[in-house]
């Protein structure tokens, strides 16, 4: 039972717990404009890891110093669900995880909404890390 005695089990209160942190880690989250996440997100997919890279890649326009860092932050990030950097990841794939499931199975990454599977993953184990 809990205050509002209601019966739970403990894999419903960690549910319940894990929904509360996804939500709060949301509403930290640096905001950067839909579109813009879209874009740096798929330059991500097509290899992009920098900020130079974006803007070799994409027609993004970087407003200000926060934005940059809020898109480096991105950059750096290959699971947003999971919050498995890219480093984690080509470390993965260093050490033998040449699939996408051998990743997710090692890193956690795409283990929750699939996003990151077919663009951010499959690129750095295309690249070998």
């Amino acid at each position: 039972m809990n205050k509002y005695n209601i019966k739970t089990t403990k894999a419903f209160e960690e549910e319940l717990l894990d929904i509360y942190s996804y939500i709060v880690d949301y509403l930290q989250e640096p905001k950067i404009a839909n579109e813009k996440y879209k874009k740096i997100r798929q330059a991500q997919a097509n290899g992009a890891r920098t900020i130079d890279d974006l803007k070799i890649m994409t027609d993004i326009v970087i407003e200000n110093d926060d934005e940059a860092k809020e898109m480096e932050a991105v950059l750096k990030n290959a699971c947003k669900c999971r919050n498995v950097s890219v480093e984690e990841v080509a470390q993965a794939v260093r050490n033998g995880a040449d699939t996408v499931e051998k990743v997710t199975a090692a890193t956690g990454a795409g283990a929750d909404c699939d996003k990151c599977k077919g663009g951010v993953l499959q690129s750095i184990i295309k690249n070998r890390g």
